[in-house]
């Protein structure tokens, strides 16, 4: 809506703006102004006539409220009083155009200054952000070759470890096999020493001349005798098999430990090597890199390994050689008690003859002996 048909209101008188900035050498121009301070009375205190209030505003405006008085430094109703003072006070509260166009021209230069600066912060950062990029993607590819690297070491002596492993498990059932021989030796040591001992109980109840401590009784104390030896030798050889079971299950666990260990390891590593950027479930965890929870280097790691295979395979060694001392030890305990055997047979059979043919002479005897003493002179 259009205003002209109004007449125009009266114009207040600013107040000046005492925050504009003021430099220095205004500063000590200025210091002795003065300002005087003019009451403005509300303009419902004054007859007005009813065109010099806005009709477009006169239904929404309350012109019977009062305003409270307002006091501000007023120059053009002082003129009238102190007209020196006024003109004064004109002249040391206004900027010179030169002013003006300095204080616009700083402006100026420090918008252009701000803005080289926010151009060099964003090429830096730029910079920056390529330079990250680039030395992550260098990582990147660098961890990506060591962990392929570190998979290949891992599958090469879990490999090892496993080949070991089925040695170790077979040469286990062997010596298992000639613990159980070893038992069966030694139950069948037991009848032949019981007859022995028989034999010797019963020839005891011999009477007068004829307990005689022959060959027959010689053979059978060489046979109770060897029996025990050998006896003794084959319990000799069955404690050390369980002996030499019990390290080959302790190396045997240490290999399943270590073969679990590098497992776990495989699969830890398959999954970093994997990995990328895009990967689910990627977290950052801030100084993880600080963290060394390691407790060897690969050339430790390494030789761990090999360590664990060398003494799989020294106890497997060991192994083969006990149990070929075994099966020897079984075959010469076999030949020598049937050697004894024999011998106590070979004795006690010549002996009896030698008790048959010594009854016989003595029957005939005997015979001759009652014919005589029957005979009548």
């Amino acid at each position: 809506m259009s205003h002209d048909c109004y007449p125009p209101r009266p114009m207040l008188p600013a107040a000046p703006d005492n925050s504009t900035h003021i430099h220095a050498p205004d500063v000590a121009l200025r210091g002795t102004q003065g300002f005087e301070s003019t009451t403005i009375m509300p303009l419902t205190s004054r007859q007005m006539a009813a065109h010099m209030i806005d009709p477009c505003h006169a239904a929404s405006t309350d012109v019977s409220r009062g305003f409270d008085p307002i006091k501000f430094p007023s120059i053009v109703s002082a003129f009238d009083r102190n007209p020196s003072h006024a003109a004064r006070t004109a002249m040391y509260t206004r900027f010179t155009p030169y002013e003006w166009m300095q204080s616009n021209i700083n402006y100026y230069n420090e918008a252009d200054a701000n803005r080289n600066l926010s151009e060099k912060i964003r090429s830096e950062a730029i910079r920056v952000m390529r330079e990250t990029e680039e030395r992550t993607a260098i990582g990147q590819r660098d961890s990506g070759r060591r962990l392929g690297e570190r998979l290949t070491d891992i599958t090469f002596w879990r490999n090892e470890l496993s080949t070991e492993l089925e040695k170790m498990l077979a040469e286990i059932s062997l010596l298992q096999d000639t613990r159980r021989a070893l038992e069966k030796a030694i139950r069948d040591t037991e009848p032949p020493l019981h007859v022995a001992q028989e034999c010797l109980y019963h020839r005891e109840a011999r009477q007068g001349i004829d307990l005689v401590h022959d060959q027959a009784e010689q053979a059978l104390l060489k046979e109770i005798e060897t029996l025990r030896h050998c006896k003794e030798q084959l319990s000799n050889y069955y404690n050390r098999v369980n002996e030499q079971l019990r390290c080959c299950r302790s190396s045997q666990h240490e290999v399943e430990m270590d073969i679990k260990s590098k497992h776990s390891a495989c699969q830890v590593d398959s999954l970093c090597y994997q990995m990328n950027n895009y990967s689910r479930g990627i977290n950052y965890f801030a100084g993880i890199e600080s963290v060394d929870p390691t407790l060897t280097i690969p050339a430790s790691w390494a030789d761990n390994s090999n360590r664990i295979i060398q003494r799989s395979s020294t106890e497997r060694a060991k192994s083969s050689q006990l149990r070929s001392d075994s099966d020897n030890c079984i075959n010469d305990c076999a030949n020598r008690i049937w050697n004894a055997w024999n011998f106590s047979n070979s004795a006690l059979a010549r002996r009896t003859n030698e008790i048959l043919e010594t009854k016989n002479k003595l029957q005939m005897h005997l015979h001759k002996v009652n014919n005589e003493v029957d005979r009548r002179p």
